[in-house]
């Protein structure tokens, strides 16, 4: 104990002399600055204190001496044999570049790869950067394009990362969320699963085409949570509904039947589809075909009661353009009858709707056309356009109330002005994103995994550009 209390007493010792010499040499700022001069300045000077202490940490845990016997390697459990007494490891942390942590480095006699037992002790992974940086790191590459993160880093933590490692790490690990998922796909629901909480699960998905591989491919998302039993008053309509508790996305680029067996439902098996006390799914959609038949996959188990609702944000869309094109777009007379049935709708439902359709004639025949596909979307969609028995049940009828999955997951991130992608890039950033989107309890279970040590050492995929 002694011994751990002198060391550290060193350590702060050698930060403190490195804390004034920094603060001494930016004393104009300090004593002229404004308070956020001041206070940059102070943040700059703790960075290099920062790693002056990871350092002495590192040694306060005898990671720069040789262990008392061989470490065994990993993957073949075959004696190492050490090669270097005092290799150097350079990190990027989140107090900047610069730091370097001595340590005895190994490699296996059979096998030949090689290995610090101090790497593994503070789960450092292939790369440069530190556990705590790629995290950030992974995350500002979900959220931001590249070179935006990287510019956030500089600006707000005084930390310099090249936007194309931002690129490695957030694609890695997105690769990594993309390989669980699909192992996930493989094994069966938990047996006994914990309490969701609710008796009412709430499933939305929907798609959005964002340009991969050369050419626009859909990318899909599915939003599951749970709904009540608490309620709460709809900000838009005022009206009390079910609460939505913590979401959970998983996006991918792929086909319908896949993205289904390997998305959707094992995620909503992952949120209790299969528990006892639920007795309702609820599933909101834009009522796409292949989501309508990707519902017929999931699963549901037979006890359970489904009920399938149209967004009525998706609805009031055809709702205008038949308008327009029996009323004349963007008319007086459009605006008033669409929003009219709007409002009518959520209080009689369909039939009274179908009924003022029979009653319209529009003179040209491409509007009696639109006009009659209308009608015939009304009929095939009647039973997910109950809206006054969904409401009655304190259901939500748009997709909303969860965030508007494809906008927030997909849009927000892939789809801005001049991206383009890799398919495979596409594939792992929005893997990835909706794993940081989800419930935040869902993504520290991610980072408790120690990703950055499982993590393929990428090259960037191919494919990628600059403007991702």
């Amino acid at each position: 104990m002694a011994e751990a209390e002198q060391a550290i007493r060193s350590a702060a010792r050698r930060a403190g002399e490195i804390l004034v010499r920094e603060l001494l040499a930016m004393h104009g700022t300090l004593e002229h600055g404004d308070e956020a001069e001041v206070e940059g300045a102070i943040q700059r000077a703790l960075l290099p204190v920062g790693r002056c202490l990871l350092e002495g940490v590192w040694s306060l845990h005898g990671h720069d001496r040789r262990p008392a016997a061989a470490p065994c390697c990993v993957h073949c459990e075959q004696p190492m044999r050490l090669v270097d007494a005092a290799r150097p490891r350079r990190l990027s942390t989140i107090y900047g570049e610069g730091v370097t942590l001595p340590r005895p480095y190994y490699t296996c006699t059979k096998c030949h790869k090689g290995g610090a037992p101090g790497d593994a002790a503070w789960h450092l992974g292939p790369g440069k950067l530190s556990p705590a940086l790629a995290r950030i790191v992974a995350e500002g590459g979900a959220r931001l394009a590249f070179e935006e993160a990287a510019g956030m880093l500089q600006r707000v933590l005084g930390i310099q990362v090249d936007d194309n490692e931002i690129e490695r790490t957030t694609e890695s690990m997105g690769l990594l969320v993309d390989a669980r998922a699909a192992l996930r796909a493989e094994t069966p629901a938990p047996e006994a699963p914990p309490d969701p909480g609710s008796d009412v699960l709430l499933i939305c998905a929907d798609g959005g085409r964002v340009h991969a591989g050369g050419r626009w491919r859909e990318a899909k998302c599915v939003a599951v949570a749970a709904l009540g039993p608490e309620t709460v008053i709809d900000t838009e309509t005022g009206r009390a509904r079910l609460r939505v508790g913590e979401k959970r996305y998983a996006a991918t680029i792929t086909d319908s039947a896949d993205f289904f067996a390997s998305r959707a439902r094992p995620l909503a098996e992952d949120c209790r589809l299969r528990h006892p006390r639920v007795t309702k799914v609820v599933l909101l959609a834009d009522g796409g075909p292949w989501i309508e038949k990707g519902w017929g996959t999931l699963g549901l188990p037979c006890s359970v009661t489904v009920v399938d609702i149209l967004d009525i944000r998706h609805f009031e869309e055809h709702l205008h353009a038949c308008a327009d094109a029996v009323f004349g777009e963007h008319t007086a007379e459009a605006e008033a009858w669409a929003r009219h049935w709007g409002e009518a709708i959520r209080k009689d439902g369909p039939d009274p709707l179908l009924q003022a359709v029979d009653e319209l004639h529009p003179e040209t025949q491409e509007s009696q056309e639109h006009l009659r596909r209308f009608r015939a979307y009304i009929e095939v969609n009647a039973h997910r356009l109950d809206y006054p028995a969904f409401m009655a049940q304190s259901l939500p009828i748009g997709s909303g109330v969860v965030e508007a999955e494809v906008k927030v997951v997909v849009n927000q991130r892939a789809k801005r002005s001049g991206m383009r992608w890799s398919e495979a890039g596409a594939k792992a950033v929005l893997a990835f994103r909706a794993l940081v989107l989800s419930a935040p309890r869902h993504l520290q279970a991610f980072w408790d995994t120690q990703p950055q040590v499982n993590r393929l050492p990428l090259t960037l995929l191919p494919g990628s550009g600059r403007a991702a």
